[in-house]
């Protein structure tokens, strides 16, 4: 309910401010914010993140994608007086939300830079977008600055295995086996096309009716790249791109530019004679697609619950050597990599490890039942050893000339983590400052 209300108001704020950018209609731009929140806050494709998947950090980001909309065009608008921090809270939500949303958002203010070049390239334009940068990335220091270490630190599943699949594998198939160069080279001559007809078509047209149909060109588009029509084998060659992993996933931003559209059309029926009759109509139509998504309607219970929970999903943040079959059999012990093992046992107390162990030659290689990653102090016997990744993407110590020992395991912050902390913590302290300069 809560994450509800909240897509609502930001909605509302954001398309009335993108209106008052755009038009300088003050009083227009709140019937259009509230037109626009309505519809964009019901949208299917939420909705079905709401009440099917459960897609919590997509319905996280779905809250600030107007937000950052609305960010980049107060710099690009309002060069001189922008609000540029609107772009750097935007983005902040995003980033705390859902990490790939981070790389879509990012593509998605690119492409608004690249079309409108003239106004980005403007000194005082370039300096806010770097402003908002930088205050984005303080502000998620704490996040992004320990993930970063840990991606240094070592590889993982999924960047080893896509275990979720690439956008080639999960688009929705129009055509079978599509030849990927042909692809590329229709997709760019539709694109030509479109430029061609904003150029000699829509240049006449009103300003109003010009971003109706920019707005629908673009969800067009994205449309057409949720499918298999679009070169996705060429392009997952780009850094990055095969990390989105859905393409569906483009509706995030169809929800956005169709939306702004179709406000913008209801709108302007509002102001004409039985105009009110004509958008109660067209919401109907929109909102009564909902009914036609597919989804399950048996629910899935578990009867023979027990606290011993062993699914962990696709396992994306997995060590890439990880064995997941091997931990099951495994189960939670110590095991001998190399010698005898005599005796152990291990258990886990308020989130740190104790475990005990007898061996019949020094020098042993013992296997912990614990994930590796950067980061764990382990003591045995009171003095701090090294460890490394075993080849099952666990812990692996050695017990040096100790033959018994008491091993003690315990997650430390690093210095990194420490230093991002302190970051963002300034960072709120500047957002806070400059905000009450500008007030």
């Amino acid at each position: 309910y809560l994450l509800t209300v909240a897509t609502m108001l930001i909605a509302y704020i954001s398309a009335k401010k993108l209106f008052s950018l755009k038009y300088q209609d003050k009083v227009n731009s709140v019937k259009f914010g509230i037109i626009f929140s309505i519809l964009y806050t019901t949208f299917p494709y939420r909705l079905i993140n709401v009440f099917y998947r459960g897609a919590l950090g997509e319905i996280l980001s779905t809250i600030f994608l107007p937000l950052v909309l609305w960010g980049i065009y107060e710099i690009l608008e309002n060069k001189d007086k922008s609000k540029w921090q609107v772009l750097a809270i935007g983005m902040t939500g995003v980033i705390y939300s859902h990490v790939l949303s981070v790389l879509m958002f990012s593509f998605m203010i690119l492409i608004i830079c690249l079309f409108n070049y003239k106004k980005a390239i403007a000194k005082q334009v370039f300096i806010n977008l770097c402003k908002a940068t930088f205050l984005t990335l303080g502000l998620t220091a704490y996040f992004l600055f320990p993930l970063i270490e840990k991606f240094i630190s070592q590889d993982y599943y999924f960047q080893v295995f896509n275990s979720l699949g690439k956008p080639s594998q999960n688009a929705f198939k129009l055509l079978n086996s599509p030849n990927q160069i042909l692809l590329l080279i229709g997709n760019i001559l539709f694109f030509l096309m479109l430029m061609l007809v904003n150029k000699k078509v829509l240049s006449k047209k009103e300003k109003i009716n010009r971003n109706i149909a920019y707005l629908m060109e673009v969800s067009l588009c994205l449309m057409i790249a949720m499918t298999n029509l679009f070169p996705w084998s060429i392009a997952e060659k780009i850094p990055f791109i095969s990390q989105i992993q859905f393409t569906w996933r483009l509706f995030l931003f169809v929800s956005l530019f169709f939306i702004l559209g179709l406000s913008k059309i209801i709108h302007i029926s509002f102001n004409k004679k039985k105009g009110y009759l004509l958008s109660i109509i067209i919401a109907v139509i929109f909102l009564s697609t909902f009914g036609f998504s597919p989804y399950e309607k048996e629910a899935i219970v578990y009867k023979n619950y027990n606290n011993e929970v062993k699914s962990i999903g696709f396992g994306e943040y997995l060590p890439d050597t990880f064995n997941i079959k091997y931990i099951y059999d495994k189960g939670f012990s110590i095991t001998a990599i190399n010698g005898e093992l005599i005796s152990s046992s291990i258990y886990k107390e308020k989130g740190d490890f104790i475990g005990s162990f007898e061996v019949e030659n020094n020098h042993t290689d013992l296997e912990l039942p614990i994930t590796f990653y950067n980061g764990y102090k382990i003591t045995l016997n009171e003095s701090e050893i090294d460890y490394q990744k075993s080849s099952n993407g666990l812990i692996q110590i050695n017990t040096g000339n100790n033959l018994t020992g008491t091993i003690f395991v315990q997650y430390e912050y690093s210095y990194i983590q420490y230093l991002s902390l302190i970051i963002t913590i300034s960072s709120c302290i500047i957002l806070i400052k400059t905000k009450r300069c500008k007030g």
